[in-house]
């Protein structure tokens, strides 16, 4: 498939922003986006960037791990029903400590 899409630099903070700058900057933004995609970052950050996002702004949220997929303009599809696992608090995640062997 092709895709039809425009990359923007956003020169308003460093690469190495931190998830407090993160969240102010997204809470700044005019039209809020469908939803947000993480594609870089250690894992377990990038997993609680992604909760702390959709908790405060009820947004669709998707933190990337190797060979996934996206259909970007579907953000109510991504990781349907999978959501849960990837949440620390879950019992069913085996990063949780009490979780199941």
């Amino acid at each position: 498939r092709r895709v039809k899409a425009e990359v923007v630099q956003i020169e308003l903070f460093s690469a190495h922003s931190d998830r407090s700058e993160l969240l102010r900057w997204l809470g700044s933004v005019g039209s809020p986006p469908k939803g947000v995609a993480l594609v870089h970052g250690e894992p377990h950050a990038a997993d609680r960037l992604r909760v702390a996002i959709r908790d405060k702004f009820d947004l669709h949220t998707w933190a990337a791990q190797l060979n996934d997929f996206i259909e970007v303009d579907r953000p109510e599809t991504w990781h349907a029903g999978s959501e849960s696992e990837s949440d620390p608090s879950n019992p069913s995640n085996p990063s949780n400590p009490s979780a199941s062997p």
